[in-house]
């Protein structure tokens, strides 16, 4: 074996032996690191006092012992409009066990434009619907699309959120929602 030929394989040892290293070195910084989606699990619902579409006040207190399913969405959202059947017929299905749904309107005018839009669906919203602001969108968490869905517990805790639209994700949310509902109150 020539001198070059022995140098480069010299080369790559050293070059894996470095990245083995680096590696661990990244799995053990990850390990000791907080689950950033488990930390925003289980806090606390933001609590808020937000105008209905029919100029009524609804506040997040209304929400107190029920497994409440909280959706950010808007008006000009196709994938937020394509979830609101199965949103009414889930909250018909479970809302003598302790279940709701509430609509948080965001990003889409005042409670006189939002009638307007609603009017236009070929369909009804069966659950309470208010018009959200920017300080209750921030504080539920970070908003990175539409629509984004929040599962609450009984005491008034975030279980999950879910963002966009993906396969399962309708069977998803419902198999949090029976879990939740058959957990002691």
């Amino acid at each position: 074996m020539n001198r070059m030929a022995l140098s480069d394989a010299h080369s790559k040892q050293i070059v894996a032996t470095i990245l083995l290293l680096v590696a661990g070195w990244l799995a053990a910084s990850a390990a000791a690191l907080p689950d950033i989606a488990a930390a925003e699990d289980q806090r606390p619902m933001p609590t808020f006092v937000l105008e209905a579409l029919d100029g009524s006040r609804f506040s997040s207190e209304t929400l107190a012992g029920k497994v409440a399913l909280v959706d950010l969405w808007a008006t000009w959202c196709k994938p937020c409009l394509a979830e609101i059947p199965y949103w009414n017929e889930l909250h018909q299905r479970y809302s003598k066990r302790g279940f709701t749904v509430l609509g948080i309107t965001i990003q889409s005018g005042w409670a006189s434009d939002i009638k307007g839009d609603i009017e236009k669906f070929e369909f009804e919203i069966k659950y309470p619907l208010v018009v959200g602001t920017e300080e209750v969108e921030r504080a539920f968490g970070r908003v990175d699309g539409f629509p984004t869905t929040f599962l609450i517990t009984r005491d008034g805790k975030i279980h999950e959120k879910y963002t966009g639209q993906y396969p399962d994700k309708h069977k998803e949310i419902e198999a949090d929602i029976k879990k939740l509902l058959s957990q002691e109150r």
